[in-house]
């Protein structure tokens, strides 16, 4: 008893190649990509140029980088001093303050001082007037 049979067999292949050289042609540079050529139509003087002017931009940005690093490092210095002097009004006020206190304090003790002596020299000179006539008469009138 037979049977049938059959069988099939597919082949397929693909290749492709990819050049990613950079290459000059004459004043030209050529530069292939994965899907193909690319001609970049500027001459080796002109490639130069624009280094040159990519350079000088990186250049002035680095400058310009700088600049504001410096202009924020001055704005935190001036400001620290700002601070400072700040402070240091603060202090002298409150020192002024002080001394101005310490000047009131001073010069009411001192007429306070003065006023005790001259209310003492007063009780004296009225002892002297009073005080001792009236001993005497106390003296005088035991006696009698």
């Amino acid at each position: 008893m037979g049977g049938r049979s059959s069988s099939s067999n597919k082949t397929s292949t693909s290749s492709q190649t990819v050049d990613n050289k950079q290459t000059a042609d004459g004043n030209a540079i050529i530069a292939r990509a994965e899907n193909g050529s690319v001609t970049i139509n500027q001459t080796s003087e002109e490639a130069v140029s624009i280094v040159e002017r990519g350079l000088d931009t990186a250049d002035n940005a680095v400058n310009l980088s700088g600049d504001a690093v410096y202009q924020a490092i001055k704005f935190g210095q001036d400001t620290v001093e700002n601070g400072n002097d700040l402070a240091r009004y603060a202090v002298d006020t409150v020192t002024s303050g002080n001394q101005k206190t310490l000047d009131t304090l001073s010069r009411g003790f001192e007429q306070a001082l003065q006023e005790s002596r001259e209310d003492s020299s007063q009780l004296m000179q009225k002892l002297i007037t009073v005080g001792i006539p009236a001993i005497v008469i106390i003296m005088v009138w035991r006696k009698a």
